[in-house]
């Protein structure tokens, strides 16, 4: 089993060789230094794990809000019966993507677990929704909010194709795959189909 995590002074990649303890529960552990979230005022604690997160809807897996005592996240959850050869490159493609990559308006990776029978990779917390959601169903966006979102993600692709240190191609973007934080500042996700350019 191995997994990686970033955030804090706290940068590593841990191989363990024999464990009988919980991939998601050795990860969280190791995030002590990860930053607090902001939470707004009469907003459920983050700590319900019946709430949903706003991941992209990439493939097979189950997406559960956590709290690892510092700092909310969202963890992506692979589903154990469904680790096919597909599934373990979309992971992979995912991680490899995510950890060259640090950008305000991309999705920030926290940290990662790859184990036989488990896949788990965590993502800070991004607590608006996706644009899906804002155009779809709650409450209208402004045209000037529409602007800002369509130039920050136009800024995290910017920065995927010319500034990263490897160029990636996003592959698979939609409105389903930009996220919103609480300023409505837009954060691209779902990196799954993403390649080296």
């Amino acid at each position: 089993m191995s997994f990686f995590v970033r955030g804090g002074w706290f940068e590593a990649l841990i191989n363990l060789q024999s464990t009988k303890a919980n991939a998601l529960t050795l990860l969280l552990l190791r995030l002590e230094n990860y930053p607090k979230s902001q939470q707004r005022d009469g907003e459920k604690s983050n700590s319900d794990s019946s709430k949903r997160s706003a991941l992209p809807d990439d493939t097979c897996r189950t997406i559960d809000d956590g709290n690892n005592g510092t700092k909310a996240v969202a963890v992506k959850r692979y589903e154990n019966g469904l680790l096919s050869e597909n599934v373990t490159k979309f992971f992979r493609n995912e991680v490899i993507g995510l950890c060259q990559l640090r950008h305000p308006n991309l999705v920030s990776l926290v940290g990662f677990c790859e184990d036989q029978n488990e896949m788990i990779v965590v993502y800070e917390f991004v607590s608006r929704g996706t644009l899906s959601d804002h155009l779809h169903g709650y409450v209208p966006l402004s045209w000037k909010q529409r602007l800002e979102i369509c130039i920050g993600a136009a800024r995290g692709l910017h920065y995927l194709h010319t500034g990263a240190k490897y160029p990636l191609l996003h592959g698979h973007i939609k409105s389903l795959n930009i996220l919103l934080d609480e300023n409505l500042t837009s954060k691209l996700g779902g990196f799954a189909f993403s390649k080296m350019g």
